[in-house]
């Protein structure tokens, strides 16, 4: 399997038509717009507002009816736009449409798991209260390697889900 920009539909298509049977995915694609909503324009506030949520409804097209029962798909999320702030911009509104869109991806997919995943920040408690107020996003995120040994645990049976 070659590179491509998941954000481009037709290689995303293309990625899992090539594919007999899926077993996990996880989609990290998109970034958050840090910007305060009227300095977008429409472009700029569709894709803030719903560009990681249509390339997970993609993957999720796609990858369905090729994924195992026991698979899962995990979307990734954050955590630092949970509360509405200026300088978070549109970011606390796309972050708290996730949740909802996930569960209508479990629906559909069931039997498959549709788990969103939020890293969080890294650092201890005082530090992290102390970014939150100040900062529109954390000074630094877990790694791929935490995420990674994150998701082997849960897909392996360790983890839990909140419902």
């Amino acid at each position: 399997m070659e590179a491509f920009d998941a954000e481009d539909m037709a290689a995303l298509e293309r990625c899992f038509s090539g594919l007999a049977q899926v077993g996990h995915v996880m989609v990290t694609v998109g970034r958050p717009h840090y910007r305060p909503p009227l300095e977008m324009d429409a472009d700029q506030g569709r894709e803030a507002i719903s560009g990681h949520m249509v390339v997970a409804l993609e993957v999720a097209r796609h990858a369905g009816p090729r994924m195992r029962p026991e698979g899962t798909l995990r979307p990734m999320s954050g955590t630092g736009c949970r509360r509405v702030g200026h300088r978070l911009g549109i970011v606390s509104a796309a972050t708290a449409a996730l949740p909802a869109s996930t569960a209508a991806l479990a629906l559909e997919l069931a039997p498959v798991r549709v788990n969103l995943i939020a890293a969080g920040f890294v650092g201890d408690g005082d530090q992290v209260g102390t970014v939150r107020q100040v900062l529109p996003h954390p000074p630094s995120r877990p790694g791929p390697g935490r995420v990674r040994t994150f998701l082997a645990q849960f897909v392996g049976g360790g983890g839990r889900t909140r419902r």
